[in-house]
């Protein structure tokens, strides 16, 4: 990350993702703001298992949620990050960082351990048994535009000239 987090062996994937990054701090003194560009649909973001901010259909607006220092430990911390892809390309779009009053910032882009926990299809929301997720066996998912479905076409272009 960042980039497109929908893709899975290939496949465009709409639903649940849950990534996770192992940090190490040495020095917890200051305020600390954990910031990522816009995701795509919904984030929720966890330090060391504690919601700090979350943001729903907002793909303009930097997210930047402050990190109590009551959650940060000397050492190694847990970034975790809960994402809903409702439809489309479902993506992280810049620069995901943690920074402080005196430090320029803990660049965290780069890799994450992630794992697909539901999949929305067909308007319902299926909970994956991980350990047998095989996205071939289900049909390709056909998103029609309302402009382009054949009673549409018909009542656009064909009805019009018969009456």
């Amino acid at each position: 990350m960042p980039g497109r987090l929908d893709l899975y062996n290939g496949k465009d994937l709409d639903g649940a993702f849950w990534f996770r990054k192992k940090i190490n701090q040495d020095d917890i003194t200051g305020n600390y703001t954990f910031e990522m560009v816009h995701s795509d649909d919904t984030d929720v973001v966890y330090v060391n298992g504690v919601k700090i901010g979350s943001t729903a259909y907002e793909f303009a607006s930097t997210r930047k949620y402050p990190v109590p220092a009551s959650l940060l430990l000397k050492g190694e911390n847990t970034i975790a990050i809960r994402i809903i892809d409702t439809g489309g390309p479902g993506s992280i779009n810049g620069d995901i960082k943690v920074v402080s009053d005196h430090t320029a910032g803990i660049s965290l882009n780069g890799k994450w351990e992630y794992s697909v926990t539901a999949e929305i299809y067909n308007g319902h929301i299926h909970q994956n048994n991980l350990s047998i997720l095989d996205l071939d066996k289900r049909p390709n998912i056909v998103y029609f535009s309302p402009y382009e479905t054949p009673s549409s076409l018909y009542n656009a272009m064909i009805h019009p000239l018969i009456s």
